[in-house]
């Protein structure tokens, strides 16, 4: 750094320098030394060393932990903020904030002690969306450090839906017509059903809801003597969701 002489100096006059010194970028111990100086011409005088050194911490530092995450409804996701400062910890949290990191709402904050520290919070997710979360830390004295950069994001999808159980069919006895049943999970009371011939490779207009009312986990209908069929059942949502299939195959008799 330089400072300049801004007024002139007689012999044995003193003259006070303010110098404002930007700090090493390297944590350690540093000594400071002034000398005079001719710009563009030579530097001259004793070297005065200040009869202290300068130690030159490292920085605090907040991370927050998973950088991103995805989850479905309902689910929790654990975070986990660490911190570091020189001047001691007083409490490490967690806020949820926008895209940009400004901060929405406090989600939790823990009392801590020393110069480093780590602490695990939770959120359980509620609705579709994206959300972000960074972590903060109070030094000793209160002072918020830096918070994290960037900021945490998590993904919330729909919760997949679930698939029936307790898939079942049986031919009648003349082979002239078959009876299928599921078991819907709790909640669910819509259903799509599929059947195909696999004797002929047709499908059969029974399938649920196209040809058939949705009344319940189950469906009778016509069937040929001593024809094979695969049929399968999925978890129907109002919104025409739907879950992944499960099958039964059966032949019935001639």
């Amino acid at each position: 750094a330089r400072a300049p002489v801004t007024t002139s100096v007689a012999n044995d006059q003193n003259f006070t320098f303010t110098l404002s010194l930007t700090a090493p970028s390297t944590p350690g111990t540093y000594s400071l030394g002034t000398q005079m100086l001719q710009e563009n011409v030579q530097w001259f005088g004793q070297v005065c060393n200040l009869p202290s050194s300068i130690t030159v911490s490292a920085p605090p530092v907040v991370s927050i932990s998973p950088s991103a995450t995805s989850v479905t409804v309902g689910q929790t996701v654990t975070f986990t903020v660490s911190a570091t400062s020189s001047s001691g910890l007083a409490a490490v949290g967690i806020e949820s904030t926008n895209s940009s990191g400004t901060p929405i709402a406090n989600l939790g904050e823990s009392v801590v002690s020393g110069n480093s520290a780590s602490r695990n919070f939770s959120w359980t997710s509620s609705a579709i969306g994206t959300y972000y979360f960074d972590g903060y830390a109070w030094n000793s004295t209160r002072t918020l450090l830096t918070r994290t950069s960037p900021v945490t994001v998590v993904t919330v999808t729909a919760a997949p839906i679930p698939p029936p159980t307790n898939f079942v069919s049986s031919c009648a006895a003349n082979g002239n017509t078959a009876t299928l049943s599921w078991t819907l999970p709790s909640g669910y009371t819509l259903s799509y059903f599929r059947i195909t011939d696999t004797t002929t490779s047709t499908n059969p207009a029974y399938w649920i809801p196209e040809n058939v009312s949705d009344t319940g986990p189950a469906t009778t209908l016509a069937t040929t003597q001593g024809h094979s069929y695969s049929a399968w059942v999925h978890t129907r949502f109002s919104d025409g969701t739907y879950s992944t299939p499960v099958y039964t195959y059966f032949t019935c008799p001639i």
